[in-house]
């Protein structure tokens, strides 16, 4: 018996300890900035920095034509939006703002749920208050973790449509499933909880699934698309995994929803 409750105390000793460590670097978990600061040279002119609350943001601002769809668009959590741009600009006929989030490339400040989202409404009201743009144009594209900060804008502005690529329901849900023998929801100070928003939403959706995808499960990127109250689609794209669903097809699909 005293054996016993030596190994249940080093057992709750090891559960604890990984417990800490889970609350302690939890943000190293969720966010990763890239290493590369890569900025396409010959996008200079179209480079950017806006001021937001506490954060100066580097991005990009494709401004084609006032009288084109504008599409703003966050990007997953280990990927470098600079490369997308060039990608971006020839298989999207639209005026495209695209920032890096705080802490990511040239972006100062740290990462994190609040910071996200309140950069995310930031962004919104410089394009409708100092570009002029109207709120019936403009479009929200998310990938990934942008899934989550693109359906928290669309719950807090008018926008006219929303595109999420390989979105979850909720960081919490997800994590939960990684680490079953924790107390998620208790730790987790960034939880992402789309399907909190999900049902304000009036806008419509489209949803991409990579078939491949070995980050998100498929059921829980169709109980966001249960959740949303409005008007939805979705499309599972073939021989795609998490993180290669950009492709040609899938822009060709996305250029017809916003052209409507």
């Amino acid at each position: 018996m005293h054996f016993i409750l030596k190994i249940g105390l080093a057992l709750f000793l090891c559960w604890f300890i990984a417990l800490i460590l889970l609350w302690v670097y939890q943000d190293h978990f969720i966010f990763f900035p890239p290493e590369s600061n890569f900025e396409p040279p010959e996008y200079q002119q179209s480079h950017l920095q806006i001021q937001t609350k506490n954060a100066l943001l580097n991005g990009w601002y494709l401004k084609k034509d006032t009288t084109k769809p504008t599409l703003i668009f966050f990007g997953g959590n280990a990927s470098n939006t600079g490369y997308l741009i060039e990608f971006f600009d020839h298989n999207l006929d639209a005026n495209i703002l695209a920032m890096q989030y705080r802490g990511y490339g040239r972006s100062s400040g740290k990462p994190s749920q609040k910071a996200l989202f309140e950069d995310a409404l930031a962004l919104y009201d410089w394009l409708v208050q100092k570009q002029q743009v109207p709120a019936q144009s403009i479009f929200i594209m998310g990938q990934s973790l942008g899934t989550g900060v693109a359906t928290y804008l669309a719950s807090q502005r008018a926008v006219k449509g929303v595109i999420l690529l390989t979105p979850y329901a909720s960081i919490t849900r997800l994590a939960q499933q990684k680490y079953p023998f924790f107390p998620i929801a208790l730790l987790l100070r960034h939880p992402f909880n789309s399907l909190q928003y999900a049902s304000q939403i009036k806008a419509p959706v489209m949803m991409f699934f990579a078939e491949q995808d070995n980050m998100i499960p498929r059921s829980e990127s169709i109980l966001l698309q249960q959740a949303w109250n409005a008007n939805k689609q979705s499309f599972i794209v073939k021989d795609t995994d998490h993180l290669s669903i950009f492709t040609v097809d899938v822009f060709a699909i996305i250029q017809q929803f916003i052209a409507k």
